[in-house]
């Protein structure tokens, strides 16, 4: 259960200045974590997506939505950017 919290936790924090590590926590409280922790693994046979990109929103909701995704500076964001604008003009 630790071996899977750690590399969790590792993955989740990689991109961070000071990453997070399941050893920064005392011994006692990731034990009394893990006894209400419940593993689950699932066998994925199809996946159906749903395009959710603020089509329900104002005009202006979108706009700032576009603009903050833009000012990140990373090609994920701007690539969310270009969906949200597309379906904005559909």
């Amino acid at each position: 259960m630790k071996a899977m919290l750690a590399e969790l936790t590792a993955q989740s924090e990689q991109g961070e200045v000071q990453p997070w590590q399941l050893s920064d926590a005392p011994l006692d409280y990731i034990d009394a974590q893990c006894r209400g922790i419940v593993c689950v693994e699932w066998q994925i046979t199809r996946l159906i997506g749903k395009e959710k990109l603020s089509q329900n929103q104002p005009a202006e909701n979108r706009e700032g939505v576009v603009k903050a995704l833009r000012s990140q500076g990373n090609e994920c964001a701007a690539g969310m950017a270009d969906l949200v604008e597309r379906v904005d003009k559909s």
